[in-house]
């Protein structure tokens, strides 16, 4: 089984995967090869990008790392292309001028540290199966203050403070 070096990069220059040796199973193309690479199915350990069918693909040969590389048109096939001009192989994403990335909101722990700290809550009482005015008037005095963007900024204080604000606010009333 034949093996190549190949190495990934965007057409910025960011490497996505350093030179590495990777086994060749029967004669692909480049592009195959590629595909391959990309999605795992030549090393396990490597997964470059689900999206990278949004990229232009271009490769290049060359006899060592440091040596000249040559533009090979990517459905050449992988194995007469290592024994005719080198096995390092340089595949260059290029990424299209409209092309623009997916916005992808991280889930950064001390954004929601304090997005769950600066979050108002309200109090919730146990209500009993009939419900009496004084319930009714309770869960009306709870309603309007989400209505109107109130509430307290931790669960602790909504317990102790809210609640008894607004039992006392029942009972003034």
């Amino acid at each position: 089984m034949p093996s190549v070096n190949a190495k990934v990069v965007l057409s910025n220059r960011k490497e996505i995967l350093k030179w590495q040796i990777h086994s060749v199973i029967g004669n692909p193309s480049l592009c195959e090869f590629f595909h391959s690479l990309a999605i795992g199915q030549v090393s396990p350990e490597v997964f470059i990008n689900k999206d990278y069918h949004d990229f232009l693909l271009k490769a290049k040969v060359g006899n060592s790392v440091i040596g000249e590389f040559f533009d090979i048109n990517i459905q050449c096939k992988l194995n007469e292309i290592a024994q005719n001009f080198g096995n390092f192989f340089l595949f260059e994403l290029q990424i299209l001028e409209d092309y623009q990335l997916p916005l992808q909101k991280e889930n950064d722990a001390f954004e929601i540290l304090i997005s769950n700290s600066t979050q108002l809550s309200l109090s919730s009482f146990k209500l009993s199966k009939k419900l009496n005015r004084k319930d009714l008037l309770c869960q009306d005095i709870v309603e309007w203050i989400k209505k109107n963007g109130g509430g307290w900024k931790e669960k602790i204080t909504t317990k102790s403070i809210g609640k008894s604000f607004i039992n006392d606010l029942l009972n003034a009333i």
